[in-house]
């Protein structure tokens, strides 16, 4: 929904300095920028109108409806204080008759009047200090309790107020209510062909080969993230489209290995981030977030050979057990020889999960190996884990936390700590799940590999079906074992990442790694 709304706002942001004269007596200016150090505000007016000698902002809603007062639309107190803040920033900036604005609800393709009598405008600054205050003491208010403003509220999957005050409870209700989307409505990208250039052509972005030959559109309406691998060049003019649209560009070499992350304007969330440096340094609290993530790690991974090998009693056994010991560690390094065992048993199994091909190649596996992989599964589990290291880095920054400060993997140069912390848990049941449902399928075959000098690697049309598989797995629904509804592994992954800023926020005791059942 908020990247559906940018596309809203987008539509009126076009053409900045184009006005029109629908009736030879309104101007339309549109996105307008706006700051005054008396209230100590900025802000961005959607439309400013004039007519008459009389000028007004309107404001754009993508989601929800006015309500009804006394058989009239009214506009939510919320809606009615942003908008008389607007009209004050218009006065503060020489505008001297502003006496009304409009709110446009672009779901019911409503317009509402909104009167700036006195009440309101004395509201809104008590509100703009109210805000300051907060902002000024530094502590976060305690979240809504089954608020049904929360339903109409854009930001109601940062904010996840229900999930929140559930963890923060000493026993956690079995089930909550459902209040935020199931699953992320936007799609990734990824450009593949070596020696293509990704353009820009009105709001679309275009990728071209060498010759200029047109081999994909992109619409920006709904794009969640660009992904990049090897030698594709980038026009400045695409470039800058995405970071104002706030999507992330993810550079991976042609073999897989992660390289980083292009954005926009970085989280403003400063407090987070200051709250995370400070809790890395109490042993305690790194600790215990550790052993909840090796914890889930192994869980996943017992649950994945429960699902796909008929030969993994005692592995699944010892793995229970590993859970248990590892759960009395005093220290990191005694909880990763824990991880490390219970890697060993699980990739000793693996290949009871993988089935052969069927036609001539067999996919073998006798241990997991990397830099370079030497096989076509450890190929696989490769490229899945730098799809997955991609996603919890982007998760990372999109909660404004710090992806380089992890728990339980040690802070290193140029290693994002937390983000492969993050994918720990979700590595036996979205990567591995990838690479075996492509195997048992009959998905990949020779073709898809190329094997030279003892390193094999995906090839072109290899990486494509992996990016197919990946994506599949990242929208399929799954229940969360904690709060009780079904949400897509994407949704997962920045749910998980929140939840670890609330942990570091003090506002829930403890992190919860993600448990399939």
């Amino acid at each position: 929904q908020i990247a559906e709304g940018r596309v809203k706002h987008r539509r009126v942001e076009a053409e900045t300095a184009k006005t029109t004269r629908p009736d030879d007596e309104t101007l339309q200016t549109r996105s307008v920028h706006l700051s005054s150090a008396r209230l100590g505000i900025t802000g961005k007016i959607d439309v400013l109108e004039e007519k008459a000698g009389i000028t007004y902002p309107v404001e754009y809603k993508k989601r929800g409806t006015p309500k009804n007062h006394n058989g009239e639309p009214f506009v939510w107190d919320n809606d009615r204080i942003q908008l008389c803040a607007q009209g004050l920033l218009l006065k503060d900036n020489g505008y001297s008759r502003i006496e009304k604005g409009y709110v446009y609800y672009v779901a019911s393709q409503q317009r509402v009047e909104v009167v700036f009598d006195e009440p309101l405008r004395q509201k809104t600054i008590e509100t703009i200090q109210s805000a300051r205050n907060l902002a000024d003491h530094g502590k976060i208010p305690e979240p809504l309790k089954d608020d049904n403003r929360c339903i109409h509220c854009s930001l109601l999957p940062i904010c996840i107020p229900e999930e929140t005050t559930a963890l923060s409870q000493s026993e956690p209700p079995k089930s909550i209510r459902r209040i935020i989307p199931e699953k992320d409505e936007g799609y990734v990208v990824y450009l593949n062909h070596q020696g293509s250039r990704l353009g820009k052509k009105g709001e679309n972005l275009l990728v071209t080969d060498s010759k200029g030959e047109l081999l994909q559109e992109i619409h920006l309406y709904h794009l969640e993230q660009l992904v990049v691998f090897g030698n594709i060049s980038i026009s400045t003019q695409a470039l800058t489209c995405l970071l104002e649209y706030n999507i992330p560009i993810v550079y991976l070499s042609v073999y897989g290995k992660f390289k980083g992350v292009t954005t926009g304007i970085p989280p403003k969330n400063i407090s987070l981030r200051l709250a995370q440096y400070e809790t890395i340094k109490k042993p305690e609290i790194v600790l215990s977030v550790a052993k909840e993530i090796v914890a889930a790690k192994i869980h996943n991974q017992r649950v994945m050979i429960m699902r796909n090998s008929n030969n993994g009693e005692v592995v699944r056994i010892n793995l229970q057990q590993i859970i248990a010991d590892s759960s009395n560690v005093s220290n990191l390094e005694s909880l990763l020889g824990f991880e490390g065992t219970a890697a060993r048993h699980y990739f000793g199994s693996f290949s009871d999960m993988l089935k052969t091909n069927g036609n001539g190649f067999t996919f073998s596996f006798e241990g997991r190996n990397k830099r370079p992989p030497q096989d076509p599964v450890n190929a696989l589990l490769s490229f899945a884990y730098a799809l997955l290291v991609k996603d919890c880095f982007s998760a990372c920054l999109t909660v404004g936390l710090d992806p380089y400060l992890g728990f339980y993997h040690q802070t290193k140069f140029g290693r994002p700590a937390l983000a492969l912390d993050l994918m720990e848990e979700f590595r036996p049941i979205i990567a591995d799940s990838v690479v075996i449902t492509l195997i048992n399928n009959k998905m990949l075959d020779e073709k898809d590999f190329l094997i030279n000098k003892g390193a094999c690697y995906l090839n072109e049309g290899g990486r494509r079906k992996l990016f197919e598989s990946y994506e599949n797995r990242r929208n399929d629904m799954v229940t969360h074992p904690v709060f009780g509804y079904e949400m897509s592994y994407s949704r997962v992954l920045e749910t998980q990442a929140r939840l670890l800023g609330r942990v570091i926020t003090k506002e829930i005791p403890n992190y919860i790694g993600f448990k399939v059942r």
